[in-house]
């Protein structure tokens, strides 16, 4: 019998049924020229069968358990990898906002603090006009900057309501900032 569950729990099925054969056979050949009748033989053959049955329902649940760890593990690395590639969408895309939100207002602080530098000895007043908005833009960008990370800090939070960054709507006003020195 342990023969038999050993042979049903190590072996894969095609093998295993042909050694239960051969030891139902043997087991025929051995029984049946002597005093048993055929119910004896059938018992015994129901109790060999059973034992490999055993053996072979064994071997199938460690085989689907096997698979199944693997497809966990596997499901795993997929999770994980897709935790990583949102983490890194996400901070490309605060970048990409941060970049928008900052730029265009260090741009302009930029060319308006160059011209100011360069106006003041000749124009104090345009030199102060730059300064004021070079002040303003510098204002506008720390604003925006604060709204974006008070967004990323409390984005569970229910806040007041912030204004969207500019868009296409907006390209005129900022053109005019650029070009209002």
């Amino acid at each position: 019998l342990v023969t038999l569950y050993t042979v049903g729990s190590r072996l894969s099925r095609r093998p295993a049924l042909t050694l239960l054969g051969v030891v139902e056979g043997a087991m025929a050949v051995l029984l049946l020229p002597g005093m048993t009748g055929l119910s004896t033989w059938v018992l015994y053959a129901a109790i060999l069968f059973g034992a490999w049955f055993l053996g072979d329902v064994t071997r199938r649940w460690r085989d689907a358990a096997t698979a199944h760890a693997l497809r966990a593990t596997e499901l795993e690395q997929a999770r994980t990898e897709l935790a990583r590639l949102a983490v890194s969408a996400e901070r490309v895309r605060i970048a990409r906002e941060l970049h928008d939100v900052v730029a265009h207002s260090m741009s302009v602080i930029a060319m308006h603090a160059g011209s100011g530098r360069l106006a003041a000895d000749q124009d104090p007043a345009a030199a102060r006009r730059a300064l004021e908005v070079v002040e303003r833009s510098s204002r506008d960008a720390l604003a925006e900057l604060r709204r974006l990370v008070t967004v990323l800090r409390d984005r569970d939070d229910a806040g007041p309501a912030l204004d969207p960054a500019p868009g296409l709507q907006d390209v005129h006003q900022l053109v005019a900032e650029v070009a209002a020195f």
